[in-house]
């Protein structure tokens, strides 16, 4: 189902992502995906690997402040949001949003 996904994208200009899911990295050239979006790789260590196969195209979201100071400090080549985990609108006071 991903190749489909990912072929249709292509063939109307668009990138295809992968989300999550570290267990089907070794399908990436099968699946035709192009970037990887991750959330919480820092927390449960799997960024390095997300990273090994898409290079800098990992957008990894954190939610714990540790994790994404981790991730920023380990993982300088790729995106890391820190978020809080209800995705509150810009300007009310649950709203977090940090980019390293």
């Amino acid at each position: 189902m991903m190749s489909l996904l990912s072929a249709t994208s292509h063939a109307n200009g668009l990138a295809a992502g992968q989300k999550n899911a570290s267990e089907l990295l070794s399908n990436v050239s099968t699946m035709g995906t192009d970037f990887e979006v991750a959330e919480e790789c820092s927390r449960y260590s799997e960024c390095s690997t997300y990273e090994a196969v898409y290079g800098p195209l990992v957008f990894d979201i954190e939610y714990r402040a540790q994790d994404y100071q981790t991730g920023c400090t380990q993982h300088a080549e790729i995106s890391i949001i820190l978020r809080d985990l209800d995705l509150s609108p810009a300007g009310t006071s649950s709203y977090v949003y940090q980019g390293c």
